[in-house]
């Protein structure tokens, strides 16, 4: 049997996996973690532990890798997970805020965190315009940016500054917490409501429906089948995504622990976990990369290169 070389890249991207950088942003206590443990399927972060280290740290370990760096009290800690995948073995590297917004009274923690995703695309940059390049270099390019809300039907100054700074630089999904505090009607409100303000402040948020085509608007010209383009729809219409965290890893399932009762978070008629979950690792894992490198990433790089030109004319 002869192998096709698209025959050869899906075998030898069965062999290495995928890799993905994901970027966690909320202030305290919003469940990120909680999330990433839901995400990954396991409890990796343990309930009550914190967070923001004096000093700059990187540590390592044989199973997951974890670096974290320091700015006083606000840091982003990053950490490395194997995902299995549906079809594809998935390498994900998850990058949290610590103390995000805590004893901020400017927007320094939003210029460290923006220079924190441009120093991944700045890392990259470096490496191409290099004569001689490093082999198997690690790509850092944030390929998605899930910000954690409060259930709120406003948003708040802090947030909208925040996102503005970054929304141009990543692809960003907004989340709300806690969608166990709100009755399905007062869901629909804040979901409403948080993005007219985001409309209002013309924060650039990932639309599901950027590039596609309906076959039923062209035929020759279509990008996807109408199944495709109602789920996509469906998709920005789940924008922000509802999510409830799981404190519970069992055969059962994954599920919330409360006074009340147990809430099965993989019901899609309670919150979005499966939802988002099926989006980032499933049917638009390789969009949001491509966007990345192609559309976002490129947009830096001539930036930089632009810059560079000025400063040479101006010596």
């Amino acid at each position: 049997m002869v192998l096709s070389a698209e025959n050869i890249r899906q075998k030898q991207k069965l062999i290495k996996g995928v890799n993905f950088n994901l970027l966690v942003v909320g202030v305290n206590d919003l469940g990120k973690k909680t999330f990433i443990n839901t995400l990954i399927q396991k409890q990796y972060y343990q309930a009550g532990t914190n967070e923001a280290n004096s000093n700059c740290i990187y540590k390592s370990n044989t199973n997951e890798s974890s670096d974290t760096l320091d700015y006083s009290d606000f840091s982003i800690e990053t950490n490395s997970f194997y995902f299995p995948g549906s079809s594809v073995p998935i390498k994900l590297r998850v990058s949290v805020t610590n103390n995000f917004g805590f004893n901020c009274y400017d927007d320094s923690h939003g210029n460290l965190l923006l220079s924190f995703i441009e120093n991944q695309l700045r890392s990259m940059s470096n490496e191409e315009m290099k004569i001689t390049r490093t082999a198997n270099v690690q790509d850092g390019r944030i390929h998605l940016a899930l910000y954690f809300l409060y259930p709120s039907k406003t948003l708040s100054k802090f947030d909208i500054e925040m996102m503005s700074k970054i929304c141009h630089r990543v692809n960003l999904l907004p989340v709300i917490a806690y969608r166990d505090s709100l009755t399905d009607d007062e869901l629909d409100e804040v979901r409403k409501s948080i993005l007219n303000d985001i409309m209002k402040h013309r924060i650039k948020i990932f639309d599901f429906l950027g590039n596609v085509v309906d076959d039923e608007e062209s035929n020759e010209f279509a990008t996807v089948s109408s199944e495709e383009y109602r789920f996509y729809s469906e998709l920005n219409k789940s924008i922000p995504f509802a999510i409830i965290g799981a404190n519970r890893f069992n055969d059962s399932g994954l599920l919330r622990s409360t006074q009340w009762g147990e809430i099965d978070v993989e019901n899609e008629h309670l919150c979005d976990v499966k939802l988002l979950r099926t989006v980032i690792f499933e049917s638009h894992l390789q969009e949001f990369k491509d966007t990345t490198v192609n559309n976002i990433y490129e947009n830096f790089r001539i930036e930089q290169l632009m810059e560079k030109r000025v400063l040479s004319q101006h010596r």
